[in-house]
């Protein structure tokens, strides 16, 4: 279980709140592999465990509408209003949470499917989108805490660094179709720069295990996807080793 720090309560608009909403509103426009969408309904469910108001609800389902998808923003932007409303009783559901966030969006996906004609291949989708809800919300939440801290603090414990790289390269995934010239995309070129910061920060195992997160996110969509985590895995274990040497 992922350990959470308290948030603070935010009674300004500064640029930690500012780059909260844009990732709400970017995580609602990612879609992976065979339409999985269901990132801005997990920032949302870490906004709301984390206390906040439910108008961070607008963050989420205006990602969603931004997409393109109608159909999934209808039945998204339903989640997003049931786990809305259901917050107000959170308190009192507070050690099943996760449980009560992953039961909405399980029917709401049942019905999104009814109505769309169901196909086998369905049921792993759902179960993708439930197991990737009770993981990611709780480092989600790390990822709301940290940016809710009055001050930036320049170091990142080690869960704080994951949660920090899953949502920016969740949030950078809106950009995998785009190429720069000669093949290079610009998810590549901000993975290459957070392993070697990462190396910098700390000892080759967690470089490597940065390199194997990395390698699974950008590469989730693609055939080719063993060796991309293997490639990256290896880079950031030499960058380790290498910053290793150097003391």
């Amino acid at each position: 279980m992922v350990e959470r720090t308290r948030a603070l309560k935010i009674k300004r608009v500064t640029l930690n709140t500012l780059i909260l909403a844009v990732t709400a509103t970017i995580s609602g426009m990612v879609s992976l592999t065979y339409g999985i969408s269901v990132f801005g309904y997990v920032m949302l469910c870490a906004f709301l465990s984390n206390n906040f108001s439910g108008f961070v609800c607008f963050f989420s389902v205006l990602g969603y509408l931004l997409s393109g998808n109608f159909k999934n923003a209808v039945f998204y932007t339903i989640s997003c209003i049931s786990i809305t409303f259901l917050s107000r009783f959170k308190d009192k559901l507070s050690n099943k949470w996760k449980i009560v966030c992953c039961g909405v969006l399980l029917l709401t996906e049942i019905l999104r499917c009814y109505t769309g004609g169901f196909l086998y291949y369905y049921f792993f989708i759902i179960a993708l989108e439930i197991i990737i809800t009770y993981f990611l919300t709780d480092y989600y939440g790390i990822f709301v805490n940290y940016l809710c801290t009055k001050k930036m603090r320049k170091t990142l414990s080690k869960k704080e660094l994951a949660s920090v790289v899953i949502v920016l390269f969740v949030s950078l995934s809106v950009l995998s179709d785009y190429t720069f010239a000669y093949g290079i995309k610009p998810i590549g070129i901000v993975s290459v720069y957070i392993i070697f910061c990462v190396a910098v920060l700390y000892d080759c195992s967690v470089s490597a295990a940065a390199g194997t997160l990395l390698g699974f996110l950008t590469s989730i969509s693609n055939s080719n996807l063993l060796y991309t985590m293997g490639s990256y895995a290896l880079s950031g274990f030499f960058a380790g080793i290498g910053k290793t040497n150097k003391k």
